[in-house]
């Protein structure tokens, strides 16, 4: 008889796109073709109550639903949630949860997540807590003492490349723009070096969020007189072959729960340049191996960057190195890890963990520092800059008429 697993995710997966929503695609298919029956709790304001793929998944809506309704209904043997906010709105004190073994998957930096300082006592007897890097787990420990393991996203694998591989005097950036991805750090670093490589291109690729950041970076590419060598390109419908044009990968995010657009550059055997301090970034760039990870100094990022524009032969051996490292991350290597940890839990076996103690501490900035770089750097509108309400994790940040205020959540 095929084991039932229930995922639950708040996301609204019928009638919304995005890398959640695809990554949620992506687990039930996964588990459908390995022989399980599946099923989902989604969250969407529209009249979806219930749906059923042709796959044969079902799919129950929040707002008609609740997570005890789909548990009655469909007996589920293993319940996996996908976000920390997932079991602080659905899992109620009910003993009809008791039994069902369960799952909670993190698809970032977990500190990120408010929620788990108000589900620690939820999730006290979950029978595994996932993470994408091994230095998430330390984040977990202060609210989860149970098994904590390590499954990256899948990263597609890319056809070789021969060392005889065309210059393009191509830089390339390939994620979402964003405000703490660093494109403005990006651009006043690249000023520093770019009058001597009149023929080096930087390329930007992605969707703006906020839409008004692209001003933002379009008036720093004016003020630095860069418009013949930056271009903010906006999202692009063949990322692959962008990748394939780039000599090398720059990728200045402040934090990263799993920086898959590096990832992907990385697989193209392109040499990438990072933080050090970055989480999701500083675990997928090895220093000095398939690139390099910079202070966060425009002139240390500038000459990391200049380094690379100057030496090709290296720029080919870290071009090696980087696709290799990420060969870990292949479908098959992920998905098996997944279906071994479900097997684990359905089979009630014990589940191995790292000694967290026992981590090599990487470097990271904290995550007070990310919500003030989101708060600073919205480019808010002039009414915004006197009034405006800001969530900054564990705390709010009013602006009333100039003034900041910090207020904590209760």
């Amino acid at each position: 008889m095929k084991k039932k697993i229930l995922t639950v995710i708040l996301n609204d997966v019928i009638n919304t796109v995005g890398g959640a929503i695809t990554a949620f695609y992506n687990f039930q298919n996964m588990l459908i073709e390995n022989n399980y029956e599946v099923c989902g709790l989604f969250s969407s304001n529209k009249s979806d109550k219930l749906y059923t793929k042709e796959n044969g998944l079902k799919l129950y809506n929040f707002q008609t639903y609740d997570l005890k309704d789909v548990v009655k209904s469909e007996s589920p043997d293993l319940i996996i949630f996908f976000y920390p906010r997932d079991v602080l709105k659905t899992l109620e004190d009910n003993k009809i949860y008791e039994n069902i073994p369960k799952i909670l998957m993190n698809h970032t930096r977990p500190d990120f997540y408010v929620e788990y300082e108000m589900i620690k006592d939820k999730i006290k007897d979950f029978k595994a807590v996932q993470v994408l890097l091994d230095s998430f787990k330390t984040m977990v420990k202060p609210y989860y003492n149970g098994p904590v393991v390590e499954i990256g996203n899948e990263v597609p694998a890319f056809e070789e490349e021969n060392n005889d591989k065309k210059e393009n005097k191509n830089i390339i950036y390939l994620s979402r723009v964003d405000v703490w991805k660093g494109q403005d750090f990006l651009i006043k670093s690249f000023a520093k070096i770019a009058k001597k490589y009149p023929e080096w291109k930087l390329n930007i690729y992605g969707q703006f969020d906020p839409k008004r950041y692209k001003k933002h970076l379009s008036k720093l590419i004016k003020k630095y007189g860069l418009e013949n060598q930056v271009f903010l390109n906006g999202a692009t419908n063949e990322p692959y072959k962008k990748l394939k044009e780039a000599d090398f990968c720059v990728f200045p995010s402040y934090f990263e729960g799993f920086g898959l657009g590096l990832a992907e550059a990385l697989s193209n055997g392109l040499p990438a340049i990072g933080f050090k301090g970055a989480t999701g970034v500083n675990e997928l760039i090895k220093d000095n191996e398939n690139g390099f990870l910079a202070e966060e100094d425009e002139n240390d990022f500038a000459e990391r960057i200049e380094y690379l524009i100057n030496n090709r032969e290296k720029r080919l051996e870290m071009g090696i190195n980087a696709k290799n490292s990420v060969k870990k991350y292949s479908k098959e290597i992920i998905e098996q890890k997944w279906l071994n940890l479900i097997e684990k839990v359905l089979n009630n076996e014990e589940i191995q963990t790292d000694n967290i103690e026992n981590f090599l501490k990487y470097e990271s900035f904290s995550i007070q520092k990310i919500y003030d770089i989101m708060y600073k750097k919205r480019c808010l509108s002039f009414i915004q800059k006197l009034f405006s309400v800001s969530n900054l994790g564990k705390e709010k940040m009013v602006c009333i008429f100039g003034i900041k205020f910090k207020i904590k959540r209760i």
